[in-house]
């Protein structure tokens, strides 16, 4: 018999249909938040062409390719560059198309012309 909590729940978890269990559990919890968050994207009707088309208006604007506009959707005649977000978008956008390190889970690699 166990003199702590824990020491029995060690031994519990040492058996097999216990330790398979609990596995099926966790991989149940992934697959919910899975659904879940697809879901909530679906309402909010962001998909993987909305990420990269704002991904690539934010590059533009941070390498001063868009002008400013003031709050009312006017042009203010200045342009102001931000290199670490034109760099951290570019970034992003490489990773989704397989440029850069992990990506899409699509699997895709871009092709290198060298």
């Amino acid at each position: 018999m166990p003199k702590r909590a824990s020491e029995g729940g060690i031994r519990v978890e040492k058996r097999p249909e216990v330790d398979t269990r609990i596995r099926e559990l966790q991989q149940e919890i992934a697959q919910e938040a899975l659904k879940v968050s697809r879901e909530a994207a679906e309402r909010q009707k962001i998909t993987r062409e909305y990420v990269i088309s704002h991904l690539k208006e934010n590059v533009e604007r941070c390498m001063q390719e868009v002008e400013v506009l003031d709050k009312k959707g006017r042009p203010t005649g200045m342009y102001v560059y931000d290199a670490a977000g034109a760099n951290r978008a570019l970034e992003l956008l490489g990773k989704e198309i397989g440029m850069c390190g992990s990506g899409s889970k699509s699997g895709r690699r871009a092709s290198s012309s060298a």
